[in-house]
């Protein structure tokens, strides 16, 4: 979880710009949600993953072709359970992966998504 953690601020530091403050609490509504829900503080990480996808639905409002942005939402969603919302945005990613560094990001959190799915059927 650790790598996706550190992935996921990575993309969001290479998309600073005209959103920089947006990004900036994007960062640290991820970062401490996930870190909440690793230590069983479910409900609070939730929380702070929702402050995150709200942050990044109104950046994609700003910049609707920014495959980046799709990614990382798509990485929220997929953590907060909405997997065929997750799916729609990372393949939207896809088709804009050149705002997205690595490129092979999308392809990445698709298959984190298939896993996800999988583990879900399980329980």
């Amino acid at each position: 979880m650790k790598k996706y953690i550190i992935i996921l601020i990575l993309f969001l530091i290479a998309a600073c710009g005209e959103n920089n403050q947006t990004l900036s609490k994007a960062i640290s509504a991820s970062s401490n949600g996930v870190a909440l829900i690793a230590d069983s503080k479910i409900d609070e990480g939730r929380e702070q993953l929702l402050d995150f996808k709200g942050l990044y639905l109104r950046m994609i409002d700003n910049n609707p072709n920014n495959g980046l942005y799709h990614n990382n939402l798509g990485w929220v969603l997929i953590h907060l359970g909405e997997y065929d919302e997750a799916e729609k945005h990372l393949i939207i990613a896809l088709k804009n992966k050149d705002s997205v560094n690595p490129k092979s990001a999308p392809e990445k959190n698709l298959d984190l998504l298939a896993v996800f799915k999988e583990k879900s059927k399980e329980i």
